[in-house]
């Protein structure tokens, strides 16, 4: 009887963190989509934590580009890799991107030392 009791309890315990979980979510991504940065990072990088590729996505994308926190590269790279290697799409394509190098930029300008001579009139 006692151990049916408790199981009861830790099931409603377990029911409870994961609605606060899904709640928390979403609160991130609403915060998120409104640029909300900061408060999107607070929300979301438990989640991430807690392996959600989605929301370690999101907070790779904001360590990396400074959104809501401090812009940290190297972590933005470590939990954006993280939500790759769990099939995130999104997260996959930037892994890709930034695994190539970016091409120098090519000027169609003439440099000052290529350019055509004067000719006298």
């Amino acid at each position: 009887m006692m151990n049916s009791r408790i199981a009861v309890i830790v099931f409603a315990l377990l029911l409870s963190a994961c609605a606060s979980t899904t709640k928390q979510m979403e609160q991130g991504k609403i915060s998120l989509k409104q640029k909300n940065y900061t408060e999107a990072f607070q929300e979301l990088k438990p989640a991430a934590e807690r392996g959600n590729k989605d929301a370690q996505y999101a907070v790779g994308y904001m360590y990396f580009y400074g959104k809501g926190v401090e812009k940290d590269k190297k972590s933005g790279r470590k939990w954006i890799n993280k939500a790759a290697k769990q099939g995130q799409p999104q997260a996959i394509r930037a892994m890709e991107r930034l695994k190539t190098k970016p091409k120098p930029a090519v000027t169609t300008s003439a440099l000052p030392d290529q350019a055509a001579p004067i000719t006298p009139n």
